[in-house]
């Protein structure tokens, strides 16, 4: 695998959630009586991984704002003039606001299907060397994804161990357009972190643990993205990988906090889209239109606390806020580095 590395995503990941569950001790009560008990734990926590009993359905609602600041070369920040030198134009800032909305069925107790529909809104500011400011932005579906998961152990057992296979759908547009004050006024095509999805399929393993006892649960994960082909722009985006793992302190039925710690790494580009204008040397104009300035690493932690709405009206409805940030980055730069990100989840339940 050439310059093909991998990250983890699987921000989306990838792809992990809270538990709400409280864990009791089990002295005194029958063999039977603990096997059910810790069932019910189970089911209490298996939306870690969407795991749903027969006949379950879910829905969840994401939404997920990211704001990039600042520019880095490897472990280095570097300064708007310092990018500056090398193109003509400079991102300064992103924010990116992606909604995702989730739909989760329980074919049997241990098989569950998923489908996502993202929809994102991108803004990135831009310096240009005559000290122009300027912004692009894109907004629409991106690409819709649908998993099937299995788990392999037991609900009833403290250990479990899950497998996830997703594919990615090209439904996002590779195609968007915007005027820049290098344009002449014409709409002209975005650089790459501007597109609303990857234009190829894609492929994304993944395998989870799963664990608890006494107050306290523990998961971890690690997930591949695998892109299948070259778009019609000839490029594919770079693969990735992550792998992470939580804690989480359970000893309340409705309020859990979590800490997470995830590692990523990704690729750069393969290909590069001819309808990204260059300088008559033939570099880029800007940064974020060059292939081979894609790729990184990050260390990411994440603080999270999820409220599980008690009350028979409201039941199986739960509640995340979740902040985020890099403690470490290294990136093929120039490059935005990431700052924070903050997300928000709802989550919704029933039996059909």
């Amino acid at each position: 695998m050439t310059k093909r590395a991998i990250v983890a995503g699987i921000f989306l990941l990838s792809l992990s959630c809270p538990v709400f569950a409280q864990f009791a001790d089990f002295e005194g009560i029958s063999f039977e009586e603990e096997l059910d008990a810790l069932s019910t734990r189970f089911r209490k926590i298996q939306f870690l991984h969407h795991m749903h009993p027969k006949g379950q359905w879910m829905v969840s609602y994401k939404f997920m704002q990211m704001n990039m600041d600042g520019n880095r070369d490897g472990t280095r920040s570097i300064t708007t003039d310092e990018v500056l030198e090398q193109f003509r134009v400079a991102p300064i800032s992103m924010t990116m606001d992606m909604h995702m909305l989730h739909f989760m069925y329980g074919v049997t107790d241990d098989f569950t299907l998923m489908a996502m529909l993202p929809f994102w809104s991108l803004s990135m500011d831009h310096q240009t060397r005559m000290g122009m400011l300027f912004t692009a932005e894109s907004s629409g579906l991106a690409d819709i994804k649908l998993t099937a998961q299995y788990a392999l152990f037991n609900p009833s057992e403290k250990h479990r161990f899950v497998v996830k296979g997703t594919v990615s759908l090209p439904t996002g547009s590779t195609e968007q357009k915007g005027v820049t004050p290098m344009s002449n006024g014409q709409a002209v095509s975005l650089p790459y972190p501007m597109q609303l999805g990857s234009g190829s399929f894609g492929l994304v393993p993944s395998f989870s643990y799963l664990g608890y006892g006494g107050d306290w649960a523990w998961s971890a994960h690690t997930t591949g993205f695998f892109r299948l082909n070259d778009n019609s722009y000839d490029y594919r985006l770079g693969d990735q990988f992550q792998v992470s793992a939580e804690v989480l302190y359970t000893r309340s039925n409705w309020l859990i906090p979590a800490v997470r710690i995830a590692g990523y790494t990704w690729g750069n580009i393969e290909g590069s889209n001819p309808n990204l204008p260059t300088m008559p040397n033939g570099m880029f104009m800007v940064p974020t239109a060059d292939p081979d300035l894609r790729g990184g690493q990050r260390l990411d932690l994440t603080f999270n606390l999820t409220v599980h709405v008690p009350g028979s009206l409201l039941e199986g409805t739960s509640f995340s806020l979740e902040f985020t940030r890099p403690v470490y980055q290294n990136l093929e730069g120039p490059q935005l580095e990431t700052d924070y990100a903050f997300s928000t989840y709802l989550e919704w339940s029933w039996y059909f």
